[in-house]
Parts: structure tokens; sequence; C-alpha cells
């Protein structure tokens, strides 16, 4: 248990957008578009990569409204883990995230960033910021190392829309890497069920609410069948 974490890895491109636009309470949820596309790199299926963007989101420093515009991995093959480091329950334990450690991630986040990048010199975009940029350092494609020193602003720069799943997989009961069985019982514990994310063998090409709720539906319709409790 523990093992198989995944997660959407993205990286943002910040937009501080011209006078006039209002700085919006950012306790609301500001997500304005999500846009699928396939990078058809080999061994990925359609509507593996998106971009997103969050409307007039957080001031900036000067206190002008700022925007983002992200580029996600919706198909992501590279895996961490969760590990508990104590017993205490008031003890957080040790996240390893190891976003883009896998090959096929690590290319397809380099083309979604330049492709980001590309997206942040459109005119439409440039007509609502008067600076875009990732960071102090990259705000055009030219300002992109290659190599080594890529490779490290990406795995620097790399983070998650915050869909992490896969820590409790299912599958059948002989794969010594499964958590829980079709019928969300923990393998080896009686009357313990895990309903949740964290039971999906991989990370959905999209965000996981509706998975979630497909999930529990499953659940619902095994205990019925099964006779079993949620203890």
């Amino acid at each position: 248990m523990g093992y198989n974490l995944q997660d959407h890895a993205a990286i943002d491109l910040s937009l501080r957008l011209t006078e006039g636009f209002p700085v919006v309470d950012d306790s609301r949820y500001p997500l304005n578009c999500l846009v699928r596309f396939s990078s058809g790199h080999p061994g990925t299926g359609v509507n593996d990569m998106g971009f997103g963007s969050f409307n007039l989101y957080m001031p900036s420093d000067d206190g002008r409204a700022h925007g983002v515009i992200f580029v996600t991995l919706f198909q992501a093959f590279s895996e961490g883990r969760v590990r508990l480091v104590s017993r205490d329950p008031d003890i957080e334990p040790e996240v390893e995230m190891r976003m883009l450690s896998d090959d096929r991630d690590m290319a397809r986040m380099r083309d979604g960033v330049r492709r980001l990048l590309e997206l942040g010199r459109h005119p439409a975009v440039r007509a609502i910021a008067d600076d875009v940029r990732i960071d102090e350092r990259v705000a055009s494609i030219t300002d992109l190392a290659g190599g080594e020193k890529l490779v490290h602003w990406l795995l620097e720069k790399c983070g998650t829309i915050g869909h992490p799943v896969g820590t409790c997989r299912m599958g059948a009961a002989s794969d010594p890497r499964s958590v829980v069985d079709p019928d969300c019982r923990v393998i080896g514990i009686e009357g313990l069920r895990v309903v949740d994310a964290s039971i999906m063998p991989r990370v959905p090409r999209a965000n996981n609410h509706l998975s979630c709720v497909m999930v529990a539906e499953h659940a619902i319709d095994r205990i019925n069948v099964t006779g079993g409790l949620i203890r």
C-alpha cells in the first residue's frame, strides 16, 4: 500500500492582466476553460494532454489582477508513493510524487511547455496581459535552455492540478500490486473497504470527480450484491 501514486503533472504560465480587470475574491473557484488535446507521442492515447486557464486569479504584488494558463499531462505514466513515517496519526506521511520521472512524461511536458509559451505569445493573450511568463527567467521559447538544464528546470517548475490516485490500487487478489479487490475490499483484511480515488489503477485522462462518483456507485452495487458492510 502507498505505491502507484499518480497525478496530473502541470506547469503554469503567469499572466499579469492589463489595468481595468477587477481583482476578485480568490476564495471563489476560478477555473475558466479546459481544453484537451492529443500529443501523438508513441504509446499514448487520445486527449493525453490539456490546457486550462484560471481567470482573474489572485492579485499580483502590485495589486493587479492575475491569471494563469497551464499545460497538464492528462495521461501520466510517472509513479510515486506515500509512506507512513510514524504510528502517530498526527505525523504527516512522506509523499514522493516523482513527477516526470517517466521519460514519456518528460518528453511530452517539454513539448507542452513549448506549446504553452507559443500560446502566451498569441495576440488574444497579449491583448489582455502586459506580462506573460513562467518565471522571471522564461517568457518565451528562446529563453529555454536545452539538454540537462531544461530537464532540471522542468523538474523544478512541475507541479500538479491536485488529482492524486492509485495508492490503494484495485486489481485481482492474486496480483501482488493490488490493495483492494474488484469489490473494493482490502485484500487480507475482513470487513474493510476503500472507496475513493486511491483505488484507481491509473489516473483518468480527465478531472477525477466523475470517476470518483462512478467508484462510489460501483461500491454500493457490490455491497448490495455481497451483503457486505463498510466499517
